[in-house]
């Protein structure tokens, strides 16, 4: 077994412990965190914002850039070569290969993203600048992980769906496609995407509606 054998084989081994209940629940526990913090006194609001910025950047970086880099190169084999790349690790559903190609664009969406959180956590400047707005900070980087990371996740449930339409109720209440377990059906696969996608929409508005000081602009 080569280098991408054991990537697959460990990707395989992962895919049906993720933990997708509690993430369907992650953005709706910071959102409660940053309400917390809205009724509290000036150095106690700015500590637990501090800690949702943190939270949010740190878990984006690992999750999202180191984590599913254990998948680029497969995604790459698929995008670029037309290989069965990711397909290796979670067969396609109806063994054809646009699975493999949503699979693909999910990770390197995910990548890419995770890789910029990777660059803000490396330097303290970045991760927590000084001056900042950091309610402002905070939804700024909930709306980019969320959207981007609710876009490329529900981008393989939704090439299925186009593929065969009358195959959307069995779709949603068959075991997930990404977990196989009975206990998480697809309509909580699919759910979870479509949780973080309206709650990065929803940071996105609230980023915009927040003060921002004059000194400070997000690092792009």
């Amino acid at each position: 077994m080569g280098f991408i054998g054991i990537l697959n084989a460990l990707l395989a081994l992962l895919f049906p412990f993720w933990p997708w209940e509690p993430f369907l629940l992650y953005p709706l526990v910071l959102e409660f965190y940053a309400r917390q913090a809205k009724h509290r006194a000036e150095v106690p609001r700015r500590e637990l914002t501090q800690k949702l910025v943190l939270v949010v950047t740190v878990f984006a970086a690992v999750f999202s850039g180191l984590g599913h880099s254990l998948g680029l190169i497969q995604a790459l084999d698929t995008l670029l070569l037309g290989g069965d790349g990711i397909c290796n690790a979670l067969p396609a559903p109806d063994g054809g290969h646009v699975w493999c190609v949503t699979m693909s664009l999910h990770i390197l969406l995910m990548v890419i993203m995770g890789y910029y959180f990777v660059y803000v956590a490396a330097s303290p400047e970045r991760l927590l600048p000084g001056g900042a707005n950091y309610t402002k900070v905070f939804y700024e980087r909930a709306a980019l992980f969320f959207v981007v990371g609710g876009i490329s996740q529900i981008l393989p449930y939704l090439g299925q769906m186009v593929l065969d339409p009358s195959r959307i109720g069995s779709v949603l209440s068959s075991p997930g496609f990404y977990s196989g377990r009975s206990v998480t059906p697809g309509a909580t696969e699919f759910l979870e995407p479509v949780v973080w996608i309206s709650y990065g929409i929803y940071a996105a508005i609230q980023a915009a509606g927040a003060e921002d000081p004059a000194q400070y602009t997000e690092i792009v």
